[in-house]
């Protein structure tokens, strides 16, 4: 019973929020035409009178203004002659319902020799200005929400409006921003690239090895920032270049201290591969593996065979790590191996007792990798 109370009080209170104006608006008018008037001319009418009078009135009211609103929304335009039935209709209703209720609940239009209900000439002169009068404010109110709605609607496209053209403002001033930025990229390397080639000049006087590892270096650097302008494969005989970069700036670094075989069997000249694998493959290597051992060398292994390729890396783990990592560096490859669609693809790694492998496998269809983002 409680829940059933709360439920209506609740809907009660959504139903006098939301028609606030509309009951305001009618207690004015009540209060105006039946108190006020009452009192000054010293004249009441009984409830009964009030409440069926201003229950037809209040009802022919919203009825108007619903069928008169469906007609100018279906037809667009209205004409005397498309609103007079509607008119007429609800005036003749409005007579015989009045009369009706006047007949039975009130002390109005009792039966009298002659007419049906107590209606007469006086009563369907009195219903009509009353339904006329009501009839006409509920015209108004229809054409003034009508041009509340539509005004409201405008406004809303003059917001929208005005926020496309902010937000392509700031596209435009975004764009600007990136195509400065693009420019500034450009530059920066195109900079650097010249400052290592007159350093190149210097040292190769002096230290031919040097200036030799600075073009290497130069090139590494050139691979990693043009890869963005590769599609998502490249040959594989690009990066297998940089891995030999790598080696050989390596084996420089530490004289006889580097041993890593890189081992390349079968037809690699129509491979292609997603960016980055071998390099970040060495890379991994070169950091977390001891590659100072004669006897116990790293090893990079890439075999192409008529429909697969696989690549392997071995080595033993160095007591204490070169540089500090944060281990991303194989689950960021093996995922993006596995985010691009090959045909098939295989990526396990792992430590087995002081030695860490990388095995990848990845089929290939008419000797090419079959990738797709």
């Amino acid at each position: 019973m409680n829940s059933l109370f709360l439920v209506i009080n609740k809907n009660f209170e959504r139903f006098v929020q939301e028609y606030r104006i509309h009951l305001l608006c009618w207690m004015v008018y009540i209060f105006y035409e039946s108190v006020l008037t009452g009192f000054f001319s010293g004249r009441f009418g009984k409830m009964e009178n009030y409440v069926v009078h201003y229950f037809l009135n209040i009802n022919l009211f919203y009825l108007h203004a619903h069928f008169f609103g469906m007609l100018i929304v279906n037809r667009g335009r209205w004409s005397l002659v498309s609103i007079a039935p509607l008119v007429l209709a609800e005036m003749i209703c409005y007579g015989l319902l009045l009369g009706t209720l006047n007949h039975y609940f009130t002390d109005y239009n009792q039966s009298l020799p002659g007419n049906f209900l107590g209606i007469d000439h006086k009563f369907i002169i009195g219903a009509t200005y009353r339904s006329i009068f009501f009839i006409m404010i509920s015209t108004g109110y229809v054409f003034f929400k009508n041009y509340w709605m539509e005004k409201r609607h405008a406004a809303q496209l003059r917001i929208a409006h005005l926020e496309s053209i902010i937000q392509q403002e700031v596209m435009e001033k975004r764009l600007e921003v990136s195509k400065n930025a693009f420019m500034r990229a450009q530059v920066n390397p195109h900079l650097l690239f010249n400052a290592l080639s007159f350093i190149h000049r210097r040292i190769r006087k002096t230290d031919e090895i040097g200036g030799d590892m600075v073009i290497h270096l130069a090139d590494l650097m050139r691979f990693a920032i043009d890869i963005d302008d590769h599609d998502v494969e490249i040959p594989i005989l690009e990066e297998i270049e940089q891995v030999k970069s790598f080696i050989w700036i390596f084996s420089n670094i530490h004289a006889r201290n580097f041993y890593l075989d890189l081992q390349l069997e079968g037809d690699l000249a129509e491979v292609r591969i997603i960016p980055l694998i071998l390099v970040t493959l060495i890379e991994n290597m070169y950091k977390h593996g001891d590659l100072s051992g004669g006897d116990t060398p790293g090893i990079m292994s890439v075999v192409h065979s008529a429909n697969s390729l696989e690549i392997s890396t071995w080595n033993k783990i160095a007591p204490m790590a070169r540089a500090h990592s944060s281990n991303r560096g194989l689950v960021n490859l093996e995922q993006r191996i596995k985010s691009v669609k090959a045909a098939d693809s295989l990526v396990n790694f792992g430590a087995v007792d002081d030695c860490f492998f990388v095995n990848i496998s990845i089929k290939t269809k008419k000797e090419s990798l079959d990738y797709q983002t």
